[in-house]
């Protein structure tokens, strides 16, 4: 077992936000390259936008340690969507990166999930 994962879970939050946040912000300021594979699969403008966000608030959240694990669960959602369209439209290997992508987002929510916030259960629990 590895005896500190911390400081290798921040640097794999990290590299997630950094990869997120850019393809985010791409998106954002409307860079065509970015808004291809959306026109490519049939989806309105709006559409890539909205992933727009959703990829700047997770690379966000992916950096503060009470939403980590959420944000983490997030990206693996988006990079599914990736993964589909490089499977789809690309040669295999450029379905490389996604795997790994997918692979610490899926490392850095597990670990990250006691952190979370969530629902105290003490507080609702059946006062019988």
């Amino acid at each position: 077992m590895i005896r500190n994962i911390e400081p290798m879970t921040r640097v794999f939050s990290m590299v997630l936000a950094i990869f997120f946040g850019m393809g985010g912000l791409a998106k954002l300021l409307g860079v065509r390259v970015m808004h291809y594979p959306f026109v490519e699969l049939g989806l309105s403008s709006w559409y890539g936008y909205l992933i727009a966000i959703m990829e700047v608030s997770f690379a966000v959240g992916v950096l503060v340690k009470s939403f980590a694990s959420m944000s983490a669960l997030g990206m693996t959602v988006v990079i599914l969507g990736i993964t589909y369209y490089h499977w789809s439209y690309f040669p295999l290997n450029a379905v490389i990166p996604d795997i790994v992508l997918l692979l610490l987002a899926i490392f850095v929510s597990y670990v990250r999930h006691d952190d979370c916030i969530t629902v105290d259960q003490e507080r609702f629990a059946d006062p019988t």
